[in-house]
């Protein structure tokens, strides 16, 4: 039996791209599309797909628990202005930002692994299928030669 991923999928193109290459390593892939974010045609890509509001987390993780998910990554962008919109949420969502003090996107991204670790769902990597897409640490510039301090930057 093949290892399944779960894929909290926002807006195109990364989403689709890492659920293509997850099933071509042979996972089973389970994703949960942000409502109004995702392209409802990662459906065809998918091993299983729903569509969940920004505000229905007890809903997604009930969902990845039925199917036994239990490593998944966040992928494809959701505009930070629309998780403070007024959505209709549930118990699950509602702690989870109770909890979280820093309201900016990266506190906001920890925050949520850290609650679906909780939860059992381990957040991996976003890039964790993506690899052959990313560029090697190197410098592209051959004629130019950064300095020391330009180097530890890249």
């Amino acid at each position: 039996m093949s290892e399944t991923i779960g894929i909290i999928a926002g807006e195109p193109p990364l989403p689709e791209l890492s659920c293509r290459a997850a099933r071509r390593q042979g996972w089973r892939t389970v994703v949960a599309a942000v409502k109004g974010a995702a392209d409802p045609g990662l459906a065809a890509e998918a091993d299983e797909w729903a569509e969940f509001p920004l505000g229905r987390l007890g809903a997604l993780l009930r969902y990845f628990k039925a199917r036994q998910v239990r490593r998944a990554l966040m992928i494809g962008r959701v505009r930070h202005a629309a998780v403070f919109s007024p959505w209709k949420t549930d118990a699950a969502f509602v702690r989870f930002l109770a909890g979280v003090r820093d309201r900016t996107t990266t506190a906001l991204l920890s925050a949520l692994a850290d609650f679906f670790a909780a939860e059992g769902v381990e957040i991996v990597d976003s890039s964790f299928f993506l690899r052959e897409h990313l560029v090697a640490a190197r410098s592209y510039t051959p004629r130019l030669r950064p300095g020391r301090a330009v180097r530890d930057d890249i």
